[in-house]
């Protein structure tokens, strides 16, 4: 096996062993993006409760 195979070779394993975790930061990104909207959709509607309140 010369250089380049050895390479290729720990290249392929390197990214079996990135694939589960890109998965799982993938499913992390998307869990994220709703708790940030689902708090921002509420932050809104808390805000427009105050000020409905003052007036």
């Amino acid at each position: 096996m010369n250089e380049k195979e050895l390479l290729q070779a720990i290249s392929r394993m390197m990214d079996e062993k990135l694939t589960p975790i890109n998965d799982r930061l993938e499913k992390i990104e998307k869990r994220t993006l709703k708790i940030e909207v689902t708090l921002e959709n509420e932050t809104n509607k808390n805000i427009q409760l105050l000020m409905e309140a003052k007036v």
